[in-house]
């Protein structure tokens, strides 16, 4: 069978909202007249201008009207068997065909048949004989009123989306925040290691919620031409291991293999728009694990020249129909109605990756053939910094069980590509015939056999050991032993060997907020305990109200640094209890605290005397850099 190669393009950045789809379109006007010649003349006239459709008596008239849907009607009143006055009030009556505007025809100049003609709906006449310059700017004229009010229902039907959006938004990301601000707080306790994995865990569940929200909530904007790209250096292994993370468990439960295999020759520091390029991956990965039941799912990153990166998802599952290549691409379409039944999900995610590939300056290309797997890539600008990968000076010694030395081959192939020497690739299962001279050790297994560590003397080393999650989540703290969930990525070994540099426990911690006064306004109960417990963890010195109203009232007699005030609150929200702030005098900053993240809703916040905005659900880091930024002296 012919394998099937799909190129699908996107409007991007420029596609037309839904909403003003229609306004685009050439206008329809209907023509209802028996009089031949009269239709001829009006054709004529007006077919430069607009589509136009004719009917020759009133029952015709009513039933294009209601096929076509025109845009105004241009209606005889005179008609043999049914008159234009009952045309019109079955037009009038008719939900379908009330909202249409229409035009009298006649050839008499009888002012009470007009005034009946109006009182029944008619917006205006046109007389016979015709004057054609007229008859056009009368029909101009009520064709421009009805594409006025499709603007406006349309920008109506925006707003109202965006208002919808704005508190579906609020309300998942409040819970959200809840979980992301308490994972944290319990992280900077003291823990040990299986805990800590544990709490990893609903991290990433957590996380991929909000990759869910954040898809819904992406795909109005870019129907709204309102998605922006935010370039910046970003490090390329962190986000495809962040992306693979989210994906542990489902791996584990399906046991399927997933497998990042990223070039020696890809750099590690890229710039472009990060948050993009991992919901492309995320949305990608997460299409491939709903429809492979078994084998493997690979992330292959590829450079393709000095500045053009290569991504491919190739997965092992039951594949595209040719026919069905183009339209999956779709908004809320799948590949038949018996996919989703089966598999599930709202059919979002290709016609988002598409779209945001776009205005990466990219093309999402598929090549599928059923029950044969599928491969989704595309090939995007993202230059290199320049910084070459990290060294490596020591020996290394790899050991894995024969189903993993797939990975066990790409790790090998990082550590020579960072000078690094591998001196053994062996069967972990295998009695070593000598001793074995080596700085670290990277071992591969489907399960922990600490018999293993005496065989090969590997607690005299540092040791990398990749296991499933659900293994990883299980074992205790072992001493010189670092556990890593699969899938391997070179982003652990950098972490690993230069661990100054990457991992979080050589990270400088955060400098204190000493002596800093924080107000934090939050209706959510749960929010207020957990924002003032991550100040408060900080340094910092909290006031917490859950009333807007009680925190201006308490300004008035004490001083505060920085206020942290939630947007969405009943009674009193954000944007008027900040104006009112400043209308008596509070000129600390007043950061927004919010769940609502459009443009619109920043420049409301900003409007409304706010200084900065921060996105629930937040972190801590994210915090503590917002207080440094608005009460450092520099």
């Amino acid at each position: 069978m012919e394998v099937r190669k799909e190129t699908i393009d996107s409007p991007g950045d420029g596609a037309v909202a839904p909403e003003f789809a229609a306004l685009t379109r050439r206008q329809k006007v209907l023509l209802i007249d028996d009089d031949k010649a009269s239709l001829t003349i009006l054709a004529e006239l007006l077919r430069p201008e607009v589509d136009v459709a004719l009917a020759r008596n009133g029952e015709q008239g009513l039933r294009k009207a209601r096929e076509i849907r025109p845009d105004l009607i241009l209606l005889d009143v005179m008609m043999p068997d049914m008159d234009g006055f009952e045309v019109i009030r079955r037009l009038k009556s008719d939900e379908h065909t009330e909202h249409i505007p229409v035009m009298f025809i006649t050839g008499t100049g009888d002012l009470e048949n007009e005034e009946r003609g109006l009182a029944l709906g008619a917006c205006d006449y046109v007389h016979k004989p015709f004057h054609h310059s007229i008859v056009l700017a009368r029909v101009r004229l009520h064709l421009q009123v009805v594409q006025q009010h499709a603007l406006e229902v349309a920008r109506e039907s925006i707003l109202a989306k965006e208002r919808f959006l704005a508190n579906m938004s609020h309300e998942l990301r409040t819970p959200l925040n809840a979980i992301h601000g308490t994972v944290e707080l319990l992280k900077s306790q003291p823990l040990d290691d299986r805990t800590l994995r544990q709490l990893d865990t609903i991290h990433q569940s957590s996380r991929f919620l909000l990759y869910l929200i954040n898809d819904i909530l992406d795909l109005a904007r870019l129907n709204a031409g309102k998605m922006h790209m935010d370039e910046a250096l970003f490090d390329l292994d962190h986000l495809l291991q962040s992306v693979c993370d989210l994906y542990r468990a489902t791996n584990d439960s399906k046991e399927i293999d997933l497998v990042i295999d990223v070039a020696p020759d890809v750099p590690v520091y890229v710039r472009g728009d990060e948050s993009r390029l991992k919901q492309v991956l995320a949305n990608l990965l997460s299409n491939a694990y709903k429809f492979t039941e078994e084998g493997s799912i690979c992330i292959e990153v590829r450079r393709a020249t000095d500045d053009l990166l290569k991504f491919a998802v190739i997965d092992t599952g039951i594949g595209v129909a040719p026919e069905k290549q183009s339209t999956i691409f779709d908004a809320f379409i799948q590949a038949d109605d018996s996919t989703a039944r089966r598999y599930g999900g709202a059919g979002l995610g290709l016609q988002i990756c598409t779209r945001l590939v776009n205005m990466m300056r990219g093309r999402l290309h598929v090549v599928s053939e059923p029950a044969a797997g599928s491969t989704f890539y595309f090939t995007i600008p993202l230059p290199a910094d320049g910084r070459p990968l990290p060294e490596l000076t020591q020996r290394f010694g790899i050991l894995t069980d024969p189903h993993w030395r797939y990975m066990a081959e790409l790790a090998a192939r990082d550590i020579v590509a960072m000078q690094g020497e591998v001196v053994l690739l062996e069967d972990i299962d295998a009695v070593p015939t000598s001793a074995v001279t080596v700085d670290r050790w990277l071992v591969f297994s489907r399960h922990f056999d600490s018999d293993h560590l005496q065989r090969w003397s590997l607690a005299e080393h540092s040791v990398l050991w990749f296991l499933p999650q659900s293994v990883v989540y299980d074992l205790p703290t072992l001493p010189n032993v670092a556990l890593e969930a699969l899938p391997y990525g070179r982003f652990h070994l950098r972490r690993w060997v230069a661990a100054d540099e990457l991992t979080a426990s050589n990270v400088t911690p955060l400098p204190s907020l000493n002596h800093v006064q924080v107000v934090v306004v939050d209706d959510n109960p749960v929010n207020l305990r957990v924002v003032t417990a991550i100040l408060e963890k900080l340094g910092a010195t909290v006031q917490a109200f859950d009333q807007a109203q009680r925190a201006l009232d308490y300004v008035k007699h004490h001083n505060a640094d920085l206020m942290l005030m939630d947007v969405q609150m009943p009674d009193l929200d954000g944007l008027e209890a900040t104006e009112r702030l400043r209308q008596q005098g509070f000129a600390a900053p007043v950061i927004a605290f919010t769940a609502n993240v459009s443009q619109r809703d920043r420049a409301a916040c900003l409007s409304a005397g706010m200084n900065d905005v921060l996105v629930k659900p937040v972190k801590m880091v994210q915090l503590h850099t917002m207080v440094q930024k608005w009460l450092s002296p520099n």
